[in-house]
């Protein structure tokens, strides 16, 4: 689970482009070296609005085991593609509550200019074999800005294998705080996400339908 935060908060208004992924709060594992993903999803509202994002991510063993991902967004609004990339790698574990270090990069291809740099420290807590705790916290950079602290919080249970009901809190300051639930299910290699989100942006407050698709492969 990879999170697009900063996406959805800044993808209708041009900047920002987080590290990918349907959920708004990233845990904190990483892709196993010589394992990649390639995730795509979509955002559609009550309207003809619509956002996407294809995000393809591989696990590379330098310096103790790295993921690294490339990032392109785009929107119905008609803009030119964002592209981005990320990096992530593993803090280490302490019983059961396990930490990492993020950082993404976009790039503004209208302006030539670097769009966005978004920092975040995922933290994931494993309370039972069917419970995940997610914990979110970093700094986004976007020019003739200050600094914009995010936060998020989510949960993951698993009722039966495969199968998992999804629940997160994500926000940046000054901007709404944004609300996501759904369900994620697991077969095979392919890993599918049915996700509702309310305010997503303060410009695009109404709902927010989210269908994901993450399929796991070995180079």
């Amino acid at each position: 689970m990879r999170r697009v935060a900063a996406l959805l908060a800044g993808l209708a208004a041009g900047p920002a482009l987080a590290a990918g992924g349907a959920h708004l709060v990233d845990d904190a594992g990483v892709v196993a070296p010589g394992s990649c993903e390639l995730e795509a999803f979509g955002n559609w509202t009550g309207g003809h609005a619509w956002r996407a994002v294809v995000s393809p991510t591989c696990g590379v063993a330098l310096l103790g085991g790295f993921e690294i991902g490339v990032i392109a967004g785009f929107q119905s609004a008609g803009s030119t593609a964002i592209p981005g990339g990320s990096l992530k790698k593993t803090l280490g574990r302490i019983g059961p509550l396990r930490a990492a270090a993020e950082i993404s990069v976009g790039f503004d291809p209208e302006g030539n200019r670097g769009d966005y740099v978004s920092t975040n420290l995922p933290a994931s807590l494993d309370l039972a074999d069917w419970l995940e705790l997610h914990l979110n916290a970093g700094v986004d950079f976007e020019p003739g800005s200050r600094p914009i602290p995010t936060f998020g919080i989510g949960a993951l249970v698993e009722p039966a294998p495969g199968w998992q009901f999804v629940a997160e809190v994500a926000g940046r300051r000054g901007r709404a705080t944004r609300p996501q639930a759904g369900v994620r299910h697991t077969a095979g290699a392919l890993t599918f996400d049915l996700l509702y989100s309310e305010a997503i942006d303060e410009a695009s407050p109404g709902g927010w339908l989210t269908l994901g698709v993450t399929w796991a492969f070995h180079l």
